[in-house]
């Protein structure tokens, strides 16, 4: 998941997430027996730009999409519901219309789609509460180009 990458660094760069969370950000599963609050994102889907190519030779290469959307799911989980509320905009601040640029990555922009509520019972009998929450991810495969 190479938007993985733009995820993480962007959620780790922003005091409001980090504050709240410390370092229990996670992809697609927390590790276990980590304490809430925490972090974890799933990539949900990679759409390509399909495209002709440049039309002078045929290369799988010059064929190959220059531009990726990737939808991305962000949820945090926690003891309290008011507690869900304020991560999941922390997160938000952190992502919404954010930029992100690597030596392996290049996101044009990030764009906040929507949120659900969830509750978890766990066996204990102690649930936690989470925000499901959606981005669209523009990713440019330059080196396609």
């Amino acid at each position: 998941m190479k938007v993985g990458e733009a995820i993480y660094a962007l959620l780790r760069g922003e005091t409001e997430v980090t504050d709240r969370v410390s370092t229990n950000i996670f992809p697609v599963v927390a590790q276990e027996k980590s304490s809430v609050p925490y972090i974890v994102y799933n990539l949900i889907s990679e759409t390509p730009t399909n495209t002709k190519g440049d039309g002078a030779t045929y290369s799988q290469d010059a064929t190959r999409s220059p531009l990726d959307t990737d939808r991305v799911q962000v949820s945090c989980f926690t003891d309290t519901y008011a507690e869900a509320v304020d991560i999941a905009f922390a997160i938000r601040i952190a992502l919404d219309r954010a930029i992100y640029s690597s030596v392996n990555l290049e996101v044009e922009n990030i764009v906040y789609l929507d949120t659900v509520d969830d509750y978890e019972k766990k066996a204990d009998d102690k649930g936690v509460f989470a925000k499901h929450s959606d981005y669209t991810v523009r990713i440019r495969n330059d080196s396609l180009i």
